[in-house]
């Protein structure tokens, strides 16, 4: 395969692959239809990696916000 057939398929949708990957096992579109499909899932699978570590990471940063306020409040208490 060309690194134009690469592009033309890389512009086309799931839908339009599918069709291709039910081809017999050794059809070179087959081959490149799965591989772009596999890449695009990887792709989705990386987007919600990252972001899943940003929500860790704003919980993280929650929950020391919250231990910073405790020790301040058993530090300096409210007056009575």
């Amino acid at each position: 395969m060309k690194q134009e057939d690469y592009a033309t398929y890389s512009k086309m949708s799931d839908a339009d692959l599918l069709d291709f990957v039910t081809e017999t096992q050794g059809s070179q579109r087959g081959h490149l239809a799965r591989h772009i499909l596999a890449s695009r899932q990887h792709d989705t699978m990386k987007k919600a990696t990252i972001y899943a570590a940003i929500a860790a990471g704003l919980s993280a940063l929650g929950t020391v916000i919250q231990a910073a306020m405790a020790v301040m409040a058993y530090v300096y208490p409210p007056p009575h």
